[in-house]
């Protein structure tokens, strides 16, 4: 049997982790709703940027009322608007993030396990699971039951990694092609 200490270290990791992967992900949303304004309203990048303790009145309404949307349609909408500047790499992590944050947000957690349990509830399962780089045991429920494991420092730092490059590389390169300061909006 397991050390009940080492357990309830993994659990914590697990649920430190997730809670950050979660947050990083509304983070990368807002870049993405920021960069659709600016692809839309262009007008407002000069303002934006000549006041840096201020910002435009009309680049905040638009901003909160793109914060009303989703990942997935805000995702879609940026993928749309950027394909011209997206790679394939971009296109592959900002599907794994979409599908790590329904992951996350859809799991079962108990404080008596290290990990969360996730169902995929889509027609895309394998999709999902191939996404999230998830393998089903040969001996896993039917429907597909797949388990998440942030303590897995690998695996942690691979979900890491991908919003690193969506940050770093990704949108630091399309703020770059309209003109925006990325660390304006980061």
């Amino acid at each position: 049997m397991m050390d009940e200490a080492i357990l309830r270290r993994w659990f914590d990791t697990n649920l430190q982790r997730a809670g950050e992967l979660f947050i990083y992900s509304l983070w990368v949303c807002g870049q993405m709703n920021d960069l659709l304004i600016f692809k839309s309203r262009p007008d407002l990048v000069g303002p934006f940027l000549s006041i840096p303790e201020q910002m435009p009145r009309e680049f905040v309404q638009l901003r909160l009322t793109g914060w009303q949307d989703d990942f997935t349609p805000t995702k879609s909408k940026f993928v749309g608007a950027f394909s011209d500047f997206l790679t394939e790499q971009d296109l592959a992590d900002l599907d794994f993030l979409n599908s790590l944050r329904n992951a996350i947000g859809h799991s079962h957690v108990s404080i008596g396990r290290d990990y969360f349990l996730y169902r995929p509830r889509t027609k895309a399962e394998r999709q999902v699971t191939d996404g999230l780089k998830l393998e089903a045991r040969e001996d896993s429920m039917e429907p597909m039951v797949v388990k998440l494991a942030f303590y897995d420092d690998a695996y942690y730092l691979d979900c890491f990694a991908r919003i690193t490059r969506l940050d770093q590389e990704c949108f630091a390169r399309v703020a770059a092609a309209l003109g925006v300061t990325h660390s304006r909006i980061r």
